[in-house]
């Protein structure tokens, strides 16, 4: 099953051959029958940046500056939006009480008067 999905925003959180692509913004594009790069380890994604250049490989595989290049799937996180009632792990993981989006939202009016 695929992390992504087309249209979707995504980090990049694994980037062996290019480090400096780790924790880019992108957005997922389109769907590459099988990895540029020729692996056949799961699903593959042609991604955009939003923002700085990535580093890609040529049919050579030679390194360049893109600002479109394939990756897998697995070394994307999709950003999504959340519930309102939705955790997080830091949260969790520090054993403080929740707040919600609504509560904070509703905190601000309050602050503000």
């Amino acid at each position: 099953m695929a992390n992504c999905k087309l249209g979707d925003l995504a980090v990049i959180i694994h980037a062996p051959d290019a480090p400096e692509n780790l924790g880019a913004i992108v957005e997922v594009v389109q769907a590459v029958p099988g990895c540029p790069c020729g692996c056949t380890t799961g699903p593959c994604w042609m991604v955009t940046s939003k923002g700085r250049k990535l580093i890609g490989f040529n049919i050579f595989n030679m390194r360049m500056s893109a600002d479109r290049v394939g990756i897998l799937d697995s070394s994307l996180r999709p950003i999504r939006p959340q519930p309102d009632d939705a955790v997080d792990e830091i949260v969790k993981s520090a054993g403080v009480a929740p707040v919600t989006l609504t509560e904070i939202i509703a905190g601000e009016e309050v602050a503000r008067g």
